[in-house]
């Protein structure tokens, strides 16, 4: 995509709201008129991100077994370990754990190490169960790092069959947080779906606020 034909066609995509913009972008993806999707997305995204292998420690055992786990088996065994050794540890110590195991998969993405493979996907979520079970509110930083602010290559593998699962972690984790939320919404160079997600999650925490007043 040439530099005039991205700016014409970022000028027509600021017309819409959200909501509006990933139904275009869905129904492009549908009617193939981009001969090539994961193109047109790598174009919109700008975000500049760190170097997570220089951020990303080496894991414990247990932890480095729920990162190599794949089959839904060895995911539920290694995720039963990871909770059962967190019970035992200080807060601090489970989301520094937790908060590393995170980085080591976004340094193995960001290297180029990963398929895609809906067999990826587990070991993310399984982190996320930590975090929900735990309440590593802490971890917000992080959490929005992984679901908002990755290229579509980690979309397709990691996040495309649970953005309803994304909405949901980031009002978890995130409540509290608006204006950090509205900061990223205002916000160039993420994925079109990253603003709706975050829109969604807010729409969460007021249901959940409403649900719990």
């Amino acid at each position: 995509m040439n530099k005039d034909f991205k700016d014409e066609f970022n000028k027509v995509l600021g017309n819409f709201n959200e909501d509006e913009l990933k139904n275009i972008l869905d129904q492009m993806k549908g009617s193939n008129i981009f001969e090539d999707y994961e193109s047109l997305m790598d174009n919109m995204y700008s975000y500049k991100a760190p170097s997570y292998s220089t951020l990303a420690k080496p894991m414990p055992d247990f932890m480095q077994k729920l990162f190599e786990a794949r089959s839904i088996a060895d995911v539920y065994t290694a995720y039963s370990e990871a909770k059962k050794r967190m019970q035992d540890m200080a807060q601090n110590e489970r989301e520094k754990t937790t908060r590393n195991f995170l980085l080591n998969i976004l340094a193995k993405m960001q290297n180029g190490e990963v398929e895609v493979t809906n067999t990826n996907q587990m070991p993310l979520w399984a982190g996320m169960a930590l975090v929900e079970k735990f309440d590593m509110k802490v971890l917000a930083d992080t959490i929005l790092e992984v679901l908002i602010k990755q290229n579509y290559k980690f979309y397709q593998c990691y996040i495309d069959a649970f953005e309803e699962d994304c909405e949901y972690i980031i009002s978890k984790v995130c409540c509290g947080l608006l204006d950090t939320l509205s900061q990223l919404m205002h916000t160039t160079g993420f994925l079109p779906f990253a603003y709706p997600m975050i829109v969604n999650a807010v729409v969460l925490m007021a249901k959940h606020d409403r649900a719990t007043g």
